[in-house]
């Protein structure tokens, strides 16, 4: 498989906690995108390329070890210190609210944002997510490991840009059922040869705990904005049975199954994942 859109970042957001590469494209109602550590924005391009003919797409690197520009060396990077980026990402913007969309640890972060700054949220999208007991998953503990030492953080990126690693159950095999095509294997991993950027990951990595995930998610019966939950019904890593639950918890959820995808569902079903988002949106929001 190989797709012809991946987008290099083209705007800078100045932040107080540090600056963000982002891509801006389309128009009309404003989807932000939150990926995971060890991926960029180019890990939703597919699926942007389909939904910026209808919607305004803002897709950050956020520093979760594959971004182009590290952040200051004192920078808090735990994920209430993520979730609290996108705020200040929305004041950059110059946006009241957005609907976020979130994947794997970014979805985890979009779920802080209900807990911490529901006010910023007009809608939520989560697709396959870190969420209550399984944050990190237990399929990648070994990152945890690596991330208490920064030799074993070097050793591993330069291990992982090797195919028959990066393609393996402890690369992305576990999470793409399609396997990335090369280019967006190194739009991904070229960042980590840089140690700043691996500092930033290891960073993200060891603030990772279910703490978070769980004390969250007592906030989710009171958010009554509308929230999609767009899941595999086969995930290796998170089980359909963390989306039920989630949409379980949201008063007003809708649940969409998407057939033969992983984890990184807007690059293996990039349209079914848009027309989903599409089809939601305009049943709650109308205007598309």
């Amino acid at each position: 498989m190989s797709w012809d859109v991946l987008q290099p970042p083209n705007q800078l957001a100045e932040l107080d906690a540090g600056t963000l590469q982002y891509r801006d494209t389309g128009a009309g109602e404003t989807l932000v995108f939150v990926h995971g550590v060890m991926v960029n924005g180019n890990l939703w391009q597919p699926a942007v390329s389909h939904l910026s003919q209808d919607f305004r797409c803002v897709v950050p690197d956020w520093p979760l070890g594959s971004h182009g520009l590290p952040f200051p060396s004192n920078a808090d990077l735990s994920p209430p210190a993520l979730c609290d980026l996108l705020p200040a990402f929305l004041d950059h913007l110059q946006l009241d609210q957005a609907i976020l969309v979130g994947n794997d640890t970014g979805g985890a972060v979009c779920q802080l944002a209900v807990q911490r700054c529901p006010e910023r949220i007009r809608s939520l999208v989560l697709t396959p997510s870190d969420a209550y007991e399984v944050f990190p998953p237990r399929e990648f503990g070994f990152l945890a490991v690596a991330a208490r030492s920064s030799s074993l953080m070097a050793a591993l990126s330069h291990a992982v840009q090797w195919p028959i690693v990066h393609h393996s159950r402890a690369g992305y095999g576990l999470l793409t059922k399609a396997g990335f095509a090369d280019d967006f294997v190194r739009s991904f991993l070229s960042p980590s040869r840089e140690k700043d950027i691996r500092r930033d990951l290891q960073k993200a990595i060891l603030g990772m705990s279910n703490e978070y995930t769980l004390a969250a998610s007592r906030s989710f019966p009171h958010f009554q904005k509308p929230v999609l939950i767009a899941w595999p019904e086969t995930n290796p890593v998170f089980p359909i049975a963390l989306a039920r639950r989630l949409a379980a918890d949201f008063p007003d959820s809708e649940l969409a199954l998407i057939p033969d995808a992983y984890t990184y569902l807007p690059y293996d079903q990039p349209k079914l994942l848009a027309d989903a988002i599409r089809t939601f949106v305009s049943s709650r929001f109308g205007g598309i």
